[in-house]
């Protein structure tokens, strides 16, 4: 009797290399940065604009 046909299953890489994390990784905090800096804006804005209210009836604003 003949041996039976050995097959060989290779296991496929399925981990995701660093060179394509990169870009995501760069874009997420490209994002978080930017609405960090718009929040901060805007809460700066909004202290300043309430620190002159007072003086908006006087004349000075």
């Amino acid at each position: 009797m003949s041996e039976p046909a050995k097959v060989i299953i290779e296991k496929k890489d399925t981990s995701v290399p660093l060179r394509s994390l990169l870009p995501v990784l760069a874009g997420l905090i490209f994002l978080t940065g930017s609405l960090a800096a718009i929040l901060y804006q805007t809460l700066r804005s909004r202290s300043y604009h309430e620190t002159w209210r007072s003086y908006d009836d006087c004349g000075w604003g």
